[in-house]
């Protein structure tokens, strides 16, 4: 019989590069971006009900700067690979992707301001839904007790 040779994985030059196939989820991440208060437009709107700003001005705007109204698209881009320091920059890109993701979220929801996107720093609010109780009610809407 033949034997599948085992390889040493130690001295591989791809085995340091362990973060980038076990990174951080959205959720966890994004947490931590919210409580270190070093992206600019991204803050809590209110801890308690765990709810967040996050800005979102056009890319089209003349006041758009990437480094100040994209820092946290971007940096979602370059933890997920999908931008590298160094690479033409993409906000708009970067900005679509990080909504898709966060609309993937079971446990985060979008909060509905008016005129939030029409103020001269527009922005969006969302909510991290409690993870016990969202799985409570998907498991009810199935009929599950």
């Amino acid at each position: 019989a033949y034997e599948i040779p085992k390889r040493d994985w130690s001295s591989d030059v791809c085995s340091s590069d362990l973060s980038s196939t076990e990174r951080q989820r959205l959720r966890p991440w994004l947490e931590d971006k919210i409580n270190s208060g070093k992206v600019p437009g991204l803050c809590w709107r209110n801890k308690e009900k765990k709810e967040f700003r996050v800005s979102w001005k056009h890319a089209g705007k003349p006041d758009f700067v990437v480094e100040k109204d994209a820092m946290l698209f971007k940096l979602w881009a370059e933890h997920t690979g999908k931008y590298r320091p160094g690479e033409s920059a993409d906000p708009s890109t970067w900005k679509t992707r990080f909504r898709c993701a966060l609309h993937k979220m079971p446990d985060v929801e979008e909060v509905k301001v008016p005129h939030s996107l029409d103020e001269k720093e527009p922005y969006r609010v969302f909510r991290f839904k409690d993870k016990g109780k969202e799985k409570e009610r998907r498991e009810s809407s199935l009929g599950k007790t």
